[in-house]
């Protein structure tokens, strides 16, 4: 495993102003959180949870990628359907948060290493609140 690259590291990337023909060297995480092949699942999920992770490529002795594990794969949560229905709105001019609008519409915009609309979604599936 050389190393690691997400849709936000790429997103983080072309905000720069960054083309997409920039090294992948520059992109990725050359220093990857992994677990070696049989690591209990608990230490796995440890290292999910104080990351902020959602995934943790499996290597063997010398490095090699065997698995990967997801976080919907070995979370303990039971997810249950919720009675409320969810529209999610967004339009407008995007004036509060100009520039960052005149690049990408609010909903995409990145809250930390996701946009705006997934943070939102992700809160109200596990019933998190909006402010911690």
């Amino acid at each position: 495993l050389l190393g690691t690259v997400t849709d936000g590291d790429i997103r983080r990337v072309l905000l720069q102003g960054k083309g997409l023909e920039v090294k992948l060297s520059v992109v990725m995480h050359p220093k990857a959180l992994v677990m070696k092949v049989g690591t209990p699942i608990k230490d796995v999920r440890r290292l999910m949870l104080q990351n902020n992770i959602h995934h943790v490529p499996l290597v063997d002795n010398q490095g090699r990628v065997v698995d990967l594990l997801l976080w919907l794969d070995i979370s303990d949560r039971k997810w249950n359907k919720r009675p409320e229905q969810v529209v999610i709105m967004a339009g407008g001019k995007g004036t509060r948060l100009d520039p960052f609008t005149k690049i990408l519409p609010k909903p995409l915009i990145p809250l930390g290493d996701k946009p705006i609309a997934e943070v939102s979604l992700q809160r109200y599936i596990t019933k998190l609140p909006f402010v911690s």
